[in-house]
């Protein structure tokens, strides 16, 4: 597999970072590739240290296999909105290699004020149309675009914040 935006790799030789407090990067080393360019240089970022980018070279990467962390029944959410907050649940029924089954579920809403409240999903109000979404994996967190606004995410089990506009 070529290595892209989004994939987990580890470095094979050590890397010394180029921001102003150098660090060495020591090999074996989990990285996540931001951006890949023509010329054949990777950007990464790494969680342990405190800097954004690490410049290296595919020479320098081995591509860790991700599977698919996503299982049949897990619930992902979508918040979004411009004058209102708008919560969308969905259900896996079906896992691929590197894509996901969904339909959409409903949500039980509780008011805790005009036009605002916290909602959870409703399993028993599902729909009927089946889509099939492409897993990002960023940072061993999946998630999926639903539309180009809005991405979905796994669902932490906590009621989610609304907002209604009249």
């Amino acid at each position: 597999m070529a290595i892209k935006r989004n994939s987990t790799v580890t470095n094979i030789v050590d890397i010394i970072t180029v921001d102003r407090n150098s660090v060495t990067i020591p090999a074996g080393s989990t990285l996540t590739v931001y951006k890949v360019n023509r010329k054949g240089y990777v950007y990464c970022h790494h969680d342990n240290h405190r800097f954004n980018v690490i410049v290296t070279t595919k020479d320098n990467l081995k591509e860790v296999p991700q599977s698919n962390p996503v299982k049949v029944n897990d619930i992902f959410y979508s918040s979004w909105g411009y004058d209102q907050t708008n919560i969308d649940f969905y259900m896996v029924v079906e896992v691929l290699k590197s894509s996901v089954k969904v339909i959409s579920i409903g949500e039980h809403r509780t008011y805790t004020g005009p036009m605002q409240g916290t909602c959870v999903p409703n399993i028993n109000d599902k729909g009927t149309k089946v889509m099939t979404k492409r897993i990002n994996i960023f940072n061993n967190k999946p998630s999926f675009k639903v539309a180009s606004f809005a991405s979905a995410y796994p669902y932490n089990n906590q009621p989610m914040c609304f907002t209604e506009w009249a």
